[in-house]
């Protein structure tokens, strides 16, 4: 009997040391097929600390793909690539699908590979981003990075000086529509004598608002009158009122930091650039839903032009997967800031971390809100050309002192000119 056991106890141990060494050799192959993997891949970017950061993720699982982040502004971005694409040439590995051109870069043919020919899966890609993927002939032409989530940022020492508190339930308790913010307003100009503020700039509301109203198109129509008019109007009455700062270039900057300004209205990624300008602001600042429902302001992916380097196209298709994985992901969430569309980017862990800066779970709250959103994001053809304008417009608000009608009807010349009849404007 003791023999048996000790026969039985030999062979066991074989396994266990079978099945350590099986183990020991699995992960260096699986390693050394990504080592396998060399060359150096372009990708324009109008975020390249962003990108640094996804970067350093990718390098620890494929160490052997360079990639360099060419800067472009935002600005240009669009320009810059019908040019080259035109050309033909200095046409990147990756580039970047912006919320203000995607709708129009969908509509091209021909100019994009479809992803799913590198093993790019459309269900790893969120809801409420799964009508951003297809490009004219339902090809899997992009890929979400990160969905922006709205929200409001805001200063927490104001909100406890007006308020009393200043925690984020209790203000969406207290703030439920803009006619609540306007009270608002209205008390924080009183008792501060005009010193405080409840929004920093025109642009920005404008902006977070036409975001909320993205049903201006109906169908072929664009009404100006109906949905746009009434969002300048309420501008108008805040910047009348006093109720916006009208600050720009580094005064903006410098709000953040000075403490004279109650909401920031922008979305989710927005965390990041507070943390960057007020260094010491750990603490001081909260984030709440907007009025009303929740909505997606901003977002950003990548696509592979048809153009680009043939033989970098695979390498290119492996750092677009990566953002589509949990370490990817990961880094898109805890590094970035930005709210990650892969389906099954926020892990329990993510959930539960609490953010060092703002001193809350961050994180929970957002996922919570963006499961709010019932339709998923759509954009237009002619979006960016639209909503360029709109943003100009809202500058001159605030700097020309033009009334909301007049800023509608400048936005309605200039759209005409820039898409000759391609649209009825209402």
């Amino acid at each position: 009997m003791k023999r048996m056991k000790a026969i039985f106890s030999v062979i066991m141990i074989a396994a266990l040391l079978t099945g350590c060494l099986d183990r020991k050799d699995k992960t260096p192959s699986g390693a050394s097929k990504n080592d396998d993997l060399t060359g150096t891949i372009t990708i324009w970017s109008y975020a390249t600390d962003n990108e640094a950061k996804i970067n350093k993720a990718f390098n620890q699982l494929y160490p052997g793909i360079k990639v360099e982040v060419i800067p472009v502004p935002w600005a240009d971005y669009d320009r810059k690539f019908q040019i080259a694409l035109a050309t033909g040439a200095d046409l990147p590995d990756i580039v970047t699908v912006e919320s203000y051109w995607w709708g129009k870069w969908q509509q091209k043919k021909s100019v994009f590979e479809d992803l799913s020919l590198y093993g790019i899966q459309a269900a790893d890609i969120n809801e409420m981003s799964s009508e951003l993927i297809r490009g004219p002939d339902g090809e899997l032409a992009f890929v979400p990075v990160a969905t922006g989530i709205a929200c409001i940022w805001y200063r927490k020492d104001l909100a406890q000086k007006y308020y009393g508190f200043g925690d984020s339930n209790s203000l969406e308790k207290k703030l439920t529509s803009w006619d609540a913010l306007l009270d608002l307003g209205r008390r924080i100009k009183e008792e501060s004598q005009g010193k405080e503020f409840l929004f920093p700039d025109t642009m920005s509301v404008e902006e977070f608002l036409i975001a909320s109203h993205k049903d201006y198109m109906d169908g072929n129509a664009l009404l100006l009158t109906d949905r746009i008019l009434p969002q300048f109007e309420l501008i108008q009455k805040m910047l009348e009122q006093g109720y916006i700062a009208k600050y720009k270039g580094m005064d903006l900057d410098r709000s953040y930091v000075q403490g004279n300004v109650m909401f920031y209205p922008f979305a989710d990624w927005r965390s990041d650039y507070i943390k960057s300008v007020d260094r010491n602001g750990t603490g001081k600042w909260g984030v709440m839903k907007p009025p009303g429902e929740v909505f997606v302001r901003g977002g950003y992916g990548y696509a592979i032009p048809k153009k680009s380097n043939q033989a970098n196209k695979k390498l290119a298709a492996k750092r677009i997967e990566f953002v589509l994985s949990q370490q990817g992901s990961q880094a898109v969430i805890m590094d970035t800031n930005q709210f990650s569309a892969y389906r099954n980017a926020f892990t329990d862990t993510i959930l539960r971390t609490t953010d060092p800066y703002f001193k809350e779970n961050i994180q929970q709250k957002i996922f919570d809100w963006s499961k709010e959103i019932r339709k998923p994001v759509r954009y237009g053809e002619y979006d960016d050309i639209i909503e360029m304008e709109l943003r100009i417009q809202a500058y001159n608000m605030m700097m020309s002192s033009i009334t909301a009608k007049q800023a509608i009807d400048n936005a309605r010349k200039e759209i005409e000119s820039k898409l000759k009849g391609k649209i009825l404007i209402k």
